[in-house]
């Protein structure tokens, strides 16, 4: 099987696409871990080709999980999933758990790909709050692909877990 697990930043995404992957043994792929390159002096944004490359090299597994949010680059997983999962988290979630990863990375000093600092919070508050445009193109996108019947909506992992139990039995 292969599923794309799109949502907002703080959806539960990461999250979700880990535990399936642990427990169906699917290797996984953060489209994050594809667009930035992660080092000890910060995060360095791969060349268009490299990323390209990686990501490409991934989709050619017979089973996969990938997860981000919806960027205008890395589509082709969504030609090539089984199962398009957006995973539509209340906004109210979604702020509470940015604002406790961010408050929780920079208590402890530690980061997790992006540094915690006010600029990155900025940028987390922007995304959330363009959520519904890029979410809303990216849907547009899929129609135009034929794709809308591979989209499943739900509002939280359970349900998502739930629905690739049932598609894999």
């Amino acid at each position: 099987m292969r599923i794309d697990i799109c949502g907002s930043v703080g959806s539960g995404k990461t999250t979700l696409a880990r535990q399936l992957s642990e427990e169906y043994q699917i290797p996984l792929c953060e489209k994050d871990e594809i667009v930035w390159r992660r080092e000890d002096d910060g995060d360095h944004k791969r060349a268009p080709k490299e990323r390209d490359q990686l990501f490409n090299e991934f989709l050619t597994q017979r089973h996969w999980i990938t997860e981000g949010t919806p960027r205008k680059i890395l589509r082709e997983s969504f030609q090539q999933a089984d199962l398009i999962i957006f995973l539509e988290t209340p906004v109210a979630i979604r702020l509470k758990r940015l604002f406790l990863r961010w408050y929780q990375q920079r208590r402890e000093k530690k980061t997790l790909g992006q540094a915690p600092t006010w600029k990155m919070l900025w940028a987390y508050l922007k995304w959330t709050r363009n959520y519904p445009r890029d979410r809303r193109i990216l849907l547009e996108w899929l129609a135009q692909q034929g794709l809308q019947e591979r989209i499943v909506m739900v509002k939280n992992s359970q349900a998502a877990q739930q629905l690739i139990e049932k598609k894999l039995l």
